[in-house]
C-alpha cells in the first residue's frame, strides 16, 4: 500500500494488496484511535477501486477516516466498516456491562459497498456515513434494521436520500 505521498498516516490501499498487511495496519491503528478521544493522530485510510477480502474488517476510530475511492460506492467492495462502543463501559442496573456511544465522534466513512452480515456504526455527533452500500444487516446505536427501522436516537440525526430494504422487499425511504 501507499504511504510515501501523504505521509505516514494517509494509506491508500490497492486490490491486489496483501489483505493480511492491510488488516494488520489497520488493527494497530485502532489500537490507538478506539479510546483516543483526546489524541492528536489523524488517519486517513483510502481504498482504490476494486474488491477486497470480504474477511477485511476495518475499525474505525477516533479521527480516522475510510473511504472508497471510486466514482460510486459500488466500486469499491471491503467486508466490513464498524465503528463500535466498547471503549466507555459502564455498568446496568443488573451488573451487566453497558457500551456507551455518547462520546463516540470525530470519525467518519464514505463511497463504500461492504458484503459482511452485520455492519455496526455507533457514534453520537461529528460523524459521518455518507454514499455507502451495505449488503448486510446495519446495526445503529440509534436504528436497528432487523427487519424493520427503530429508532432509538438519543441527539438529532439527519438521513437523507436513504433506502431500507425489510425482509418483506419493501423499501422505505427516509429523509
Amino acid at each position: 500500500y501507499e504511504i510515501e505521498t501523504f505521509g505516514y498516516n494517509t494509506n491508500i490501499f490497492e486490490p491486489t494488496d496483501n489483505n493480511s498487511e492491510i488488516q494488520s495496519y489497520i488493527n494497530n491503528v485502532y489500537k490507538t484511535t478506539e479510546s483516543g478521544q483526546f489524541g492528536s493522530d489523524r488517519y486517513a485510510f483510502l481504498f482504490a477501486p476494486g474488491t477486497y477480502s470480504d474477511s477485511l474488517n476495518v475499525e474505525i476510530g477516533f479521527y480516522t477516516q475510510v473511504a472508497g475511492l471510486g466514482l460510486t460506492p459500488t466500486e469499491t467492495t471491503v467486508g466490513n466498516v464498524r465503528s463500535k462502543a466498547e471503549w466507555m463501559k459502564g455498568r446496568k442496573y443488573d451488573g451487566g456491562v453497558n457500551y456507551n456511544a455518547l462520546c463516540n465522534f470525530w470519525r467518519s466513512v464514505e463511497n463504500l459497498t461492504t458484503t459482511s452480515k452485520s455492519t455496526i456504526w455507533a457514534v453520537s455527533q461529528a460523524t459521518s456515513m455518507r454514499r455507502m452500500n451495505i449488503k448486510g444487516i446495519y446495526i445503529y446505536i440509534r436504528m436497528e434494521v432487523m427487519p424493520a427501522v427503530v429508532s432509538l436516537q438519543i441527539q438529532r440525526w439527519q438521513e437523507q436520500f436513504q433506502v431500507v430494504h425489510s425482509n418483506s422487499g419493501l423499501q422505505e425511504t427516509l429523509k
